[in-house]
Formats: C-alpha cells, sequence, structure tokens
C-alpha cells in the first residue's frame, strides 16, 4: 500500500490525493504539520517532495496504461 503524508491539505497536495484515487492505487494519506514538504512511500521506495511524486506517480500511471493494453 502507498502512504502518503502531506504537511498541510492546500491544492497541491490534495492533487496528489486526487492521482492516488484517480489510478485506483491502494493507499493512505495522513496529515503531519510538522512536514517540509509531502512523502510517499510504497514498498520500501521513498520519495520526498512534490517533483519526485509527481515524477513516481507519472511512471505508474504509465506502468498501468502498458499493463492494461497488455495482450500478453
Amino acid at each position: 500500500m502507498i502512504k502518503l503524508e502531506i504537511p498541510r491539505k492546500d491544492e497541491s497536495n490534495m492533487d496528489l490525493v486526487d492521482k492516488l484515487t484517480e489510478l485506483a492505487l491502494a493507499h493512505s494519506v495522513r496529515l503531519n504539520r510538522n512536514l517540509k514538504e509531502a512523502i510517499l512511500t510504497d514498498g520500501g521506495a521513498r520519495f520526498v517532495g512534490m517533483t519526485k511524486i509527481k515524477e513516481y506517480l507519472l511512471e505508474t500511471e504509465e506502468e498501468l496504461k502498458k499493463w492494461w493494453y497488455c495482450a500478453c
């Protein structure tokens, strides 16, 4: 399960939550006001900051599309 910790419920952080929901990925979201940046953890992988998290979600989305359309 993907775990997302966000420092506040602002538009950019909520966009990450929306993307996880859109991708239908099992996830949990926790508000942690002590953080300076959002942190996403997926198994042993950890991504800190908006740029890294968005890159990871884009890669994940592309991978999901490959498997969805795969005729293997």
